[in-house]
C-alpha cells in the first residue's frame, strides 16, 4: 500500500508539473504575442497619426503656391510644428533638392538630394525611415518624407520631418512585470528597451539579445511594412526568463512534494487503516490531470479532505477554472472578428498563400455562391471562373488580365482597386479589392479579396446623367425661341416700342439667357464620365476667346451702377496661338466672370479684372479673372470646386445658382490637362487664375 501511494504522489507530481508546465508555455507565448502585436500596432498609430498630420499640412494651398514666398512658407511649417508638438523640425525642398522653408534657420540653403532616403521618396513619393542621422543636427532621429504636388499631380518638392526617437520610448510602458521589451531599429540601434540596459552600435537581433537565450522564453517579431508604403525593418523582441515563468510550477511541485511526503510519513504511521482515505483523493487528482492533459479544462476534482490533499485539490481546481476562463476569453475574441466580418455589407474571402480559400462571410455566399450545388470555393481561380473575359464588358477585360495575373504568379504583394461589369452568369457592377495580409509576425497569411455591388449605385448615377441630358436638350428649343423673338422685339423690327416694353423684354431675354446657360452647364455636367469631359482641342488666336469675354463683361457693367470692368491685355499677347477646345474654354472664362459679377458686396462698388500673361517659361498663358467682391472663408475654399457647393453669402447675393459651374470649369480644365487656381480672402475679394497652351 505505501508503496501505490508512493507511486501515486509521484505520478501526481510528475504529471501536475509537466502539465502545468504546459500551460505556463501556452499562457506566456500569449502574453508575449500580445504584447509584441500591442507594441507594433503603437508603431502603425505612431506612424499612422504622424502621415495623417503629413497630409494635412501638404493639403495646405500655402505651401504648393508657387506666389508664395519662402519666408511666408517657412511661418506656415513653425506654425505647424507648434501646432503639433511632436516634430523636432520641418523642411520643404524643391524638387532639386534644396530646402527653401525650415523651422531651422540654419538648413535654408542645404540640399537633401545626396541622402538615401530622399533619393527613395522620389521613387516612392512617401518614405519613412530608419533610425538615421539628422541632416541638420546629426543626431538619431526618424525622418519622414512626403512629395508635394500642385492640383495637377506635378511635383513641386518634398515636405521632410524629424523626429526624435524619445517620442516612441514609451512604447513599451504597459509590457507586464518581470517582462523585458526591446524595440531595435533595422541597424541594430536600441531605440526602447523595459529589462537590463543595452549599450552597443553593432548589430544585434532580438534572439542574440543574450548570451544565453535558451534560458529566456522569447517571442519576435520583424515589421515588413506601414500600411502603403516599404517598413523600416524595426524588431521587437519580448522576452522572460524561464526561471521566472516557471517560479510557481516548481513551488506549486516543491509543495506537493511536501505533501506528499507528509503523505508518506501519515500512511507509514496510520498504516492499513486510514490507507483509503488518503488514496482515494490522490487517485482523484490523478484522474483529474488526465482527463485535463485530454482537453477537459472544466475538470474540477471533488476533495473534501481538510487536510493538505484538500489544499492540494483546492489549488488544482483554481487552476483548472483560471485555464477555462483564459480560453473562454480568447474564444469570444474570435467571435467579435467573426461578428465583424459578417456584419459588413461588402462579399468578403481570405485565401492562404497557395490560393486555397479559408474563410469567407455571407455576403460573398450570396454573390457568387447562390446558384452553386456545394457552397464552396477551392481555390482563388475558382472566382476568375466566373470572372473571366467572356463574362465582363470590353472595360473590364484589362482588370481582368491584372487578377489571372496575380493568381497564376502569386504575386502577393500587388494590391489591386477596380471595378468590373459581369454580364453573365449574372448581371453586377463590382466594386473589387484585393490585397495580401501580412500577420503581427510579419508573415504572410494569405490574400484578401472584398466584393461591394455598386450595380444600383452606378445605374442610378447613368439614369440621372441621361435625364439631365435629355431634358436640357428639350429645354434649348424652347429658350432659343424666346431668346430669337425678344431679341427681335428689342431690335425694333416689328416697329417701335416703348421703354416699358423694352424694360419688360429685357427681363424676358435675360432669363432665357440664364435658362440657357444653366442648359448648357447640365449638358456638360451629363457628359462627364470618372471625373471627366470630352474635350475636342483646336488652334486659334487667344482673342477668339477673350473678345467675346470683354464684350460680356462690359455688358453686365452697363446692367448694374455698382460694376466696373477693366481688361489688361496686349495686341501682342492676343494675337498668340493657343491650343484648347474653345467652346469648353469659353465656358470656363463666362463662369469665372458671372461669379465675380453676381457675388458681389451690396454696400461697396464691385470691379472686375481681367488680364493675361505668359508664364517664366513661354509655354503657358495665364488667365486672371479678379473681383472686389463677397470672397471666401478657409472653409468655403475648401469646398469651392465642389459639386453644388454654395456658401451662405452666395445663397443671399444670389439665390439662383447651381453650385455648379466651377465644378464643371474645375472638370474641364482638369480634361484638358491644365490647371486652375484661385486666391480669396473674405470681404476682400477673389483671384481665379487658369492656363492655356501655347501652340
Amino acid at each position: 500500500m505505501i508503496t501505490i501511494t508512493g507511486i501515486s504522489v509521484a505520478a501526481v507530481g510528475y504529471l501536475s508539473y509537466q502539465v502545468g508546465r504546459s500551460i505556463i508555455d501556452d499562457q506566456i507565448q500569449q502574453v508575449l504575442s500580445i504584447q509584441t502585436d500591442r507594441t507594433l500596432e503603437s508603431i502603425n498609430k505612431l506612424i499612422f497619426d504622424r502621415q495623417n498630420d503629413m497630409q494635412l499640412m501638404i493639403a495646405d494651398s500655402t505651401l504648393t503656391n508657387p506666389n508664395v514666398s519662402n519666408q511666408e512658407k517657412t511661418e506656415v511649417l513653425k506654425n505647424k510644428l507648434i501646432n503639433l508638438g511632436w516634430y523636432d523640425q520641418f523642411h520643404l525642398t524643391n524638387k532639386q533638392g534644396d530646402v527653401i522653408a525650415s523651422t531651422n534657420s540654419e538648413a535654408l540653403g542645404e540640399n537633401f538630394s545626396g541622402n538615401q532616403w530622399y533619393k527613395i521618396t522620389e521613387k516612392e513619393f512617401i518614405h519613412v525611415t530608419d533610425a538615421v542621422s539628422s541632416p541638420t543636427t546629426k543626431e538619431k532621429v526618424l525622418i519622414f518624407t512626403n512629395t508635394v504636388q500642385d492640383n495637377d499631380n506635378n511635383v513641386l518638392g518634398y515636405l521632410v520631418a524629424e523626429f526624435s526617437l524619445d517620442i516612441i520610448k514609451d512604447l513599451l510602458k504597459n509590457t507586464p512585470e518581470n517582462f523585458e521589451a526591446y524595440l531595435i531599429s533595422g541597424d541594430g540601434l536600441v531605440i526602447a528597451q523595459k529589462g537590463p540596459p543595452i549599450t552597443t552600435n553593432k548589430s544585434i537581433s532580438p534572439a542574440r539579445i543574450y548570451q544565453k537565450p535558451s534560458e529566456y522564453l522569447q517571442q519576435q517579431v520583424t515589421s515588413e511594412g506601414y500600411f502603403s508604403f516599404d517598413g523600416n525593418n524595426w524588431q521587437v523582441a519580448v522576452q522572460i526568463l524561464s526561471e521566472i515563468a516557471y517560479e510557481p510550477i516548481r513551488d506549486f511541485t516543491y509543495l506537493l512534494m511536501v505533501f506528499a511526503s507528509l503523505i508518506l510519513m501519515l500512511v507509514m504511521i496510520l498504516g492499513h487503516f486510514s490507507s483509503k482515505e488518503f488514496v482515494r483523493p490522490i487517485l482523484l487528482l490523478t484522474e483529474g490531470v488526465a482527463q485535463m492533459r485530454q482537453g477537459d479544462l472544466k475538470q474540477q476534482v471533488e476533495v473534501k479532505n481538510k487536510d493538505e490533499v484538500g489544499f492540494l485539490a483546492k489549488s488544482f481546481n483554481a487552476m483548472t477554472l483560471e485555464i477555462d476562463q483564459k480560453t473562454n476569453n480568447l474564444i469570444e475574441e474570435k467571435g467579435k472578428y467573426k461578428t465583424i466580418l459578417e456584419s459588413t455589407n461588402e462579399g468578403i474571402i481570405l485565401f492562404n498563400p497557395k490560393n486555397k480559400a479559408i474563410a469567407y462571410n455571407k455576403e460573398f455566399e450570396g454573390l457568387f455562391l447562390k446558384n452553386r450545388r456545394k457552397n464552396q470555393l477551392k481555390a482563388a481561380k475558382d472566382i476568375l471562373n466566373t470572372i473571366n473575359k467572356n463574362n465582363v464588358d470590353e472595360e473590364s477585360k484589362k482588370a481582368v488580365d491584372i487578377l489571372q495575373k496575380i493568381i497564376k504568379e502569386s504575386d502577393l504583394k500587388k494590391q489591386i482597386t477596380t471595378q468590373i461589369t459581369l454580364k453573365k452568369p449574372f448581371y453586377a457592377i463590382l466594386a473589387l479589392y484585393t490585397k495580401p495580409v501580412i500577420g503581427a509576425n510579419g508573415k504572410l497569411i494569405g490574400r484578401i479579396w472584398v466584393f461591394n455591388d455598386i450595380t444600383k449605385e452606378i445605374e442610378s448615377e447613368k439614369s440621372k446623367h441621361q435625364f439631365i441630358h435629355v431634358a436640357s436638350h428639350k429645354l434649348r428649343t424652347p429658350i432659343t425661341a424666346v431668346n430669337w423673338n425678344s431679341q427681335i422685339l428689342l431690335d425694333g423690327t416689328f416697329g417701335e416700342i416703348t421703354e416699358d416694353q423694352k424694360e419688360t423684354l429685357k427681363v424676358i431675354k435675360n432669363a432665357s439667357d440664364n435658362l440657357n446657360s444653366l442648359s448648357n452647364i447640365l449638358i456638360n455636367v451629363a457628359e462627364i464620365k470618372k471625373d471627366k469631359i470630352p474635350i475636342k482641342k483646336e488652334t486659334f488666336e487667344l482673342k477668339q476667346l477673350i473678345e467675346p469675354a470683354i464684350a460680356k463683361g462690359k455688358s453686365k457693367a452697363e446692367d448694374n451702377e455698382k460694376l466696373t470692368f477693366k481688361a489688361k491685355l496686349s495686341k501682342k499677347l492676343l494675337s498668340t496661338k493657343i491650343k484648347a477646345d474653345p467652346k469648353k474654354i469659353d465656358q470656363v472664362l463666362s463662369a469665372l466672370i458671372d461669379n465675380a459679377a453676381r457675388y458681389q458686396s451690396q454696400d461697396k462698388k464691385n470691379t472686375i479684372e481681367l488680364s493675361a500673361e505668359l508664364d517664366l517659361k513661354g509655354k503657358k498663358i495665364i488667365i486672371t479673372v479678379k473681383d472686389h467682391g463677397l470672397g471666401m472663408n478657409d472653409e468655403e475654399k475648401s469646398r469651392v470646386f465642389t459639386k453644388f457647393f454654395r456658401s451662405d453669402k452666395a445663397d443671399l447675393s444670389y439665390p439662383d445658382g447651381t453650385g455648379l459651374s466651377l465644378y464643371l470649369a474645375k472638370i474641364i480644365i482638369k480634361s484638358s490637362k491644365e490647371k486652375i487656381w484661385f486666391e480669396s480672402e473674405e470681404g476682400k475679394g477673389t483671384r481665379f487664375h487658369f492656363t492655356l497652351t501655347v501652340n
